[in-house]
């Protein structure tokens, strides 16, 4: 599997060199070797962590209905998941609070304003795009 892998990246990779425009210098790296760790079981599922540094992988495998499914996913990774959502409350906050503060805006006031109004309108959002797909998901 391995193998296969890597001559698929291969392949794609020298693909690439046939895309007009993609000027991106091409990545060396080497393909990370990590080795999953069991890190919960329930139900209807089973999750996994690898890690090697500051790489980390996070992965759930599920079953059942839509329910159940989203049941186990949030009992195995619960806590990766509040996690990443505070993650990007912080980083939304640092991203307007920087932006504001070239326009000399009070720090104070830049973060009134996004826990106030731009994190609202954040979920809002979030909540109208549910709604919308709400009838394509079973």
């Amino acid at each position: 599997m391995k193998v296969f892998a890597t001559a698929l990246f291969a392949a794609i990779a020298a693909a690439q060199d046939n895309y007009p425009g993609c000027e991106d210098p091409r990545n060396e790296l080497p393909v990370l070797d990590l080795v999953p760790a069991v890190i919960g079981t329930t139900t209807n599922g089973q999750a996994w962590k690898m890690a090697q540094g500051t790489n980390v992988v996070w992965i759930a495998r599920v079953s059942g209905t839509a329910y159940e499914m989203g049941h186990a996913q949030g009992e195995l990774l619960g806590h990766q998941i509040a996690g990443n959502m505070q993650n990007m409350i912080q980083y939304g906050r640092s991203g307007v609070t920087d932006f504001l503060d070239n326009f000399d805006v009070p720090k104070l006031v830049s973060i009134a304003l996004y826990e106030k109004a731009l994190l609202p309108l954040a979920f809002w959002l979030l909540d109208l795009n549910w709604k919308i797909a709400l009838p394509f998901i079973p």
